[in-house]
């Protein structure tokens, strides 16, 4: 069993997420660290609950997408820190993210943000090393996407994602690249533990 956790892992930071430090349980949050760096890009939207504009220099911005439910229905809060110091952005999309329909299912969408966490630990120094997108009502069993980037194009590198902060617990969801990556490396374990 716990070579088979283990390929969940490898498998989920093989598309820009390297670790899940807590899933949530009595509504804790979950804490995501990834790097946008090499991933690819976007022209990302202007901050707004939802945002209505695509930003004039943001044209190709790297970017990753952390999928997410939560099992009961009410606010929560999103949380960035960028901690090499790039100009981090957020956007939150539900049920679908298409790089190339910024607004089609966006829902809201933040850059600056400085002072103290709520979700993750710590404070951000300064504005360009938090995000925070403030409580939004969300629905259990939907199916939310975190998209991590940079405000500018050569705004890329480490960071930390923070979802909680509502009732429920946080569960963060493969996609199905990474299903498929988990599925061949289970396989791959089980033939190599019947071959021993």
């Amino acid at each position: 069993m716990l070579l088979v956790r283990n390929a969940v892992v490898a498998a989920i930071a093989v598309v820009g997420v390297s670790s899940v430090s807590a899933f949530g349980g009595g509504g804790a949050p979950a804490i995501v660290t990834g790097n946008t760096t090499g991933g690819p890009t976007w022209h990302r939207t202007v901050g707004g609950t939802p945002p209505t504009s695509l930003h004039p220099t943001g044209t190709a911005v790297p970017y990753t997408v952390t999928p997410f439910t939560v099992d009961a229905t009410g606010n929560y809060l999103l949380e960035g820190s960028y901690p090499t110091g790039y100009d981090g952005y957020l956007h939150l999309y539900q049920n679908a993210f298409n790089p190339l329909d910024q607004f089609t299912n966006v829902l809201s969408a933040d850059d600056d943000f400085s002072g103290a966490f709520t979700v993750l630990p710590g404070s951000s120094a300064s504005n360009a090393q938090g995000s925070q997108i403030l409580p939004l009502p969300l629905t259990a069993g939907v199916t939310y996407l975190a998209v991590v980037s940079g405000f500018g194009n050569l705004d890329f590198g480490p960071y930390t994602l923070g979802i909680g902060n509502g009732p429920g617990n946080v569960t963060i969801v493969p996609e199905p690249t990474s299903l498929a990556a988990i599925g061949a490396g289970a396989v791959a374990l089980l033939a190599r533990r019947r071959a021993k």
